[in-house]
């Protein structure tokens, strides 16, 4: 197996992996994770639509990403799903909306902003490598035959 094709193949198994982690945690810390939603700087009308819309995304990425033929449409969704994520850090990093906690559930939560920043820019430069890297496969056929 070639470089490129285990780069792409490394990257869609972590965001799987992320995103069902942060997905399942949300789900059964359902009241926990309502309740850090309510803590976010968006108006309460919309937690629940979120508390139910961010792991339903979460997971149809996941389940985009297992399924072969809908495998680059997942890539292409987890890292737009990073760049909104990242953003959102970043406007908090800038203090943008004052002070708000971390309401992303599990080990993620102990993280600081700062560190949260690197975790996420670290799963949207996979997605950007995994892009590249499908396209070369995609580009040549000997590749994509390895």
């Amino acid at each position: 197996m070639k470089k490129i094709s285990i780069i792409y193949e490394v990257v869609v198994l972590l965001f799987i992996l992320m995103f069902l982690y942060a997905a399942f945690n949300k789900i059964f810390s359902f009241e926990v994770y309502k309740l850090q939603l309510d803590t976010q700087p968006f108006d309460d009308k919309f937690t629940s639509l979120l508390a139910v819309a961010i792991p339903s995304a979460e997971i149809l990425v996941s389940l985009l990403l297992i399924i072969p033929k809908t495998k680059t449409l997942g890539l292409y969704l987890a890292t737009f799903l990073m760049v909104v994520f990242t953003g959102y850090i970043i406007l908090i990093k800038v203090n943008y909306f004052g002070m708000t906690p971390c309401g992303c559930g599990g080990v993620i939560t102990h993280l600081t902003w700062t560190q949260h920043l690197w975790f996420n820019l670290f799963f949207l430069v996979g997605g950007i490598s995994a892009i590249i890297s499908r396209r070369k496969l995609m580009a040549d056929p000997r590749l994509a035959a390895n």
